[in-house]
């Protein structure tokens, strides 16, 4: 793979090569380490993080962030871009318990084109096409609900994580139709529309506990973390009863 860079990343016991291509990349993979994108929460225990689905993996960043924090964890990763899927697989591939998977997620199956950003490199190609995006590739798109029923992923998950340039609904409303429920859902958007409709489909079962929505409809994404009511529920039972 040409002009690839690498810099070292550490769990405090082992150092990692992680392979970037763009400097928009490494500024993604701090951004994330930085915690702010993904807060890690006091009250969720790690070692009961058992299942994190992570749609739209990029090069890895999340999926290193997420196997760091909880390494007992399995994670599922989904990437359609056929050059960032082919980083994602150097990078996870020092890992153990991540899988990697080269497909879009949304809400049925169907092959469409995809767009490469000429502004903010890979980190913003996606199949709705912008302003300086030019066409890259055809990629295939699943039906997000059926192919984690296809590789066996519980029902309820742990951890969610959403990035998908602009297909976040599309995904959700798969996830809720085939039955997928997670206590933590991390999820982009990118207008406040997108921000609207996400708040529909998660807010009967899930409580908005954070959100950084500054400039979604100026090319700033805003990014959100949901947590599922009956988790917190449980949680303050726990505690109510010493736990």
């Amino acid at each position: 793979m040409d002009n690839v860079n690498i810099v070292k990343i550490s769990n405090g016991i082992k150092d990692f090569d992680f392979f970037y291509k763009q400097l928009g990349s490494r500024a993604v993979l701090g951004h994330i380490f930085s915690g702010e994108p993904y807060p890690v929460l006091p009250f969720v225990k790690k070692e009961h993080v058992r299942t994190i689905v992570d749609i739209g993996a990029h090069i890895g960043e999340a999926a290193f962030f997420f196997h760091f924090i909880y390494p007992g964890a399995n994670i599922f990763s989904f990437e359609p871009d056929p050059e960032s899927f082919g980083l994602l697989m150097r990078n996870v591939g020092q890992l153990g318990k991540v899988r990697s998977f080269h497909m879009g997620c949304f809400d049925c199956d169907k092959e469409v084109a995809f767009f490469k950003s000429m502004e903010f490199g890979s980190v913003g190609n996606s199949i709705h096409i912008k302003p300086n995006m030019t066409p890259s590739c055809m990629v295939q798109l699943r039906d997000t609900a059926t192919v984690l029923k296809e590789l066996a992923v519980p029902q309820s998950v742990d951890i969610m994580k959403i990035d998908t340039e602009g297909c976040e609904v599309a995904v959700l409303n798969s996830l809720v139709k085939g039955g997928y429920r997670s206590r933590l859902v991390y999820i982009e958007h990118h207008s406040e529309r997108d921000c609207h409709d996400i708040h529909k489909i998660l807010f009967p079962t899930h409580v908005l506990w954070q959100s950084s929505s500054i400039g979604c409809d100026h090319g700033v994404p805003g990014e959100l973390l949901y947590i599922d009511r009956q988790y917190l529920s449980d949680l303050a039972t726990h505690t109510d009863q010493g736990g």
